[in-house]
């Protein structure tokens, strides 16, 4: 099996052990043992671990160890703040005319993203291209970089793990995506700033879910199709 191939099958597996939170904030993750576990080489589950990183799932400590990435209640207030101030502010630069002017693509985007499962990755890494594009119509590259360094699947986790800290109410009055970019294309600045901003207030009820933690223990597959007994011991270690 190719390297490519086989790092997107390593980053699934992390993946989905992440979002089933069976690795847990502070989990030390082992490279070495985790590509035995699988029955891969150290490479591919490099390059997973490395795109991992960038997504804000994992953060690389001294000596190169990785670790998934520490979160704190503070950290997920800080990060959904900044996330409503810059797209607020977006809102009132782009709204009216880029808007109409990009409105093919942004529906299309919207589409994706209601056409999708929430709490599925297909699902985030749509909402995460339709609301870039809407960033990117403010045309400055340095303001789009501050949004994406927010805007990771990385966020959406935060998100999840404090479902319970931070129970945000649906609003019923809440437009979604393609509403969205409907309203938006108002060309009075408060007006967009506040479909933007109840927009991001009402969708937060959509991606808060308590999951239950499943046990380390049960049977799966190694990326050969191998069945096999997995407790994942060789895969973490719980930070005391």
């Amino acid at each position: 099996m190719a390297e490519a191939s086989l790092s997107e099958k390593v980053y699934d597996e992390l993946y989905q052990r992440l979002i089933r939170k069976v690795l847990q904030p502070g989990d030390l993750i082992d490279r070495r043992a985790l590509a035995e576990e699988l029955g891969v080489s150290v490479s591919p589950v490099v390059h997973a671990m490395t795109r991992l990183q960038h997504e804000g799932f994992l953060e690389i400590l001294p000596r190169k160890i990785s670790r998934v990435r520490v979160v704190r209640e503070e950290d997920f207030r800080a990060q959904m703040l900044i996330r409503n101030a810059l797209e607020c502010q977006a809102a009132r630069i782009y709204c009216g005319e880029p808007v109409r002017r990009n409105a093919a693509e942004l529906t299309a985007l919207a589409k994706q993203v209601d056409s999708t499962r929430d709490g599925k990755r297909i699902n985030w890494s749509a909402e995460i291209a339709f609301h870039r594009a809407l960033v990117a119509l403010v045309e400055s590259p340095g303001f789009a970089a501050e949004f994406a360094r927010v805007m990771r699947l990385g966020h959406f986790v935060l998100v999840s793990t404090f479902s319970e800290i931070n129970p945000f109410p649906m609003d019923p009055s809440g437009t979604w995506h393609e509403g969205l970019v409907r309203d938006l294309q108002t060309d009075d600045p408060d007006t967009a700033e506040t479909v933007i901003r109840e927009h991001l207030q009402a969708g937060r009820e959509r991606y808060l879910r308590t999951t239950e933690r499943p046990t380390r223990t049960g049977t799966d597959t190694d990326l050969h199709g191998r069945t096999r007994t997995s407790q994942h011991p060789s895969l973490t270690e719980e930070i005391s």
